[in-house]
């Protein structure tokens, strides 16, 4: 449910405008065509080419832009952002001078997967970092890991059942950058098998995807039933994609198991304190049997500890207060306005360049002490932390200093 909230709320950032207005300047034109072309759908590419690819396409995007209630938007999930971004471009571009027309248009920067790229720092996880444009591939592509999960976990098919109808069925039907893109970004905030199955069949019925009946047309494999071997797949296939931050999630369920009385407790990066504490609940049942209905059932939470309900919020937990330290350090560093969504900084046409360099900057920061070594030692003994030692994920070779290169990071 939190990416598709935020997923709505994304829909609606551009009906949002900064109060202040500011000149384009020398580089406000070329960030507001990148906005105009991420806006379009045309994000894979580098900043230079989205640039380029607007300049191509401006009488298309215009046509849009002139008759939004008849002209269907290249990208319809970003088209009231397209939208305020073209009239923008429009009045820019029609100016005497751009580098002086007043702009408010947010210019988004989002981040690749960000819990990931998170924990592939924590770990300096060159797999995960690759993955998640921490750091730079050789290409100088950007690196796409919904696409990476998708192809692995259609290999991994063969893994996760044996069933000659179903595997058939995934010859055909192949497993899609769309169809992994919510399980892998979902992963380190705590989804599981089963939210990874209700993914998977959301996806098939986008695709309009048909069950398998038999001859007299009753189903023989459900939607669901389908979707379980696939989801299996993409959760190992992500596994493999980020093998340090899965290993992470794992240990830090084995510690709030290992202190079942306590809640866990640290700090986050900027000083925040946090306490993974979940309350148990109670099933309430109130039996009413008016107008057919015969009972209320309802969920009353206690202010009892559940260890259980804390074990599956200790990961997502531990990651938002790492998403939260980086935006609060970007936002006390940067002079300038930013709107943030969750892990995409917007801010004018003007400031992109600096603020990218201090969303680096701060990210490299952040991780120049050993936060989870700290998160360790605060919520274990000395004993306990013997016992761990071999789960504790082994830091790995990425170089933060090679976040400053990517030009995917945030983009």
């Amino acid at each position: 449910e939190m990416s598709r909230g935020l997923g709505d709320v994304y829909k609606r950032q551009g009906c949002l405008d900064f109060a202040n207005k500011k000149p384009l300047g020398k580089e406000g034109l070329f960030w507001l065509k990148v906005h105009c072309a991420n806006s379009a759908g045309f994000d894979k590419e580098t900043p230079e080419l989205k640039a380029k690819w607007v300049d191509d396409n401006l009488e298309m995007l215009m046509h849009f832009a002139d008759n939004p209630l008849e002209v269907d938007a290249p990208e319809p999930d970003t088209a009231f952002t397209l939208l305020q971004g073209l009239l923008d471009l429009k009045g820019a571009l029609a100016s005497q001078n751009p580098e002086e027309y007043l702009s408010s248009t947010p210019v988004a920067m989002d981040a690749t997967c960000s819990g990931l790229q998170h924990f592939s720092a924590l770990f300096r996880d060159e797999v995960g970092g690759y993955y998640t444009n921490v750091s730079p591939s050789d290409s100088r592509a950007k690196q796409d890991i919904y696409k990476k999960v998708a192809e692995t976990a259609q290999s991994l098919i063969r893994e996760c059942t044996d069933d000659p109808v179903v595997l058939e069925f995934w010859k055909k039907v192949s497993i899609s950058r769309t169809m992994a893109k919510r399980p892998v970004m979902t992963y380190v905030y705590g989804s599981t098998l089963i939210s990874t199955i209700d993914y998977v069949v959301e996806a098939l019925l986008d695709d309009e995807v048909e069950p398998i009946l038999d001859d007299e047309g009753k189903v023989l494999y459900s939607l669901r039933n389908l979707a379980v071997p696939c989801a299996k797949a993409l959760r190992k296939a992500v596994e493999l994609a980020v093998p340090k931050a899965a290993a992470a999630m794992h240990l830090m369920k084995k510690m709030v198991s290992m202190n079942k009385g306590n809640a866990l407790r640290w700090y986050s990066p900027t000083g925040l304190p946090v306490v993974n504490f979940s309350a148990k609940d109670v099933i309430r049942r109130i039996p009413i049997r008016s107008m057919g209905v015969q009972a209320l059932v309802f969920r009353e939470y206690t202010d009892e500890y559940s260890y259980m309900h804390s074990k599956g919020g200790i990961a997502p937990n531990f990651v938002h207060s790492l998403d939260s330290a980086h935006l609060h350090r970007v936002l006390n560093n940067f002079d300038g306005d930013i709107l943030p969504i969750h892990d995409s900084y917007a801010t004018h046409p003007s400031d992109v360049s600096k603020m990218l360099k201090v969303i680096k900057e701060e990210f490299i920061k952040m991780y120049q002490k050993d936060i989870f070594k700290e998160f360790l030692v605060r919520n274990l003994n000395n004993e306990q932390l013997e016992e761990i030692k071999e789960l504790i994920p082994q830091k790995g070779n990425l170089d933060l200093e090679s976040v400053k290169n990517s030009t995917f990071f945030f983009c």
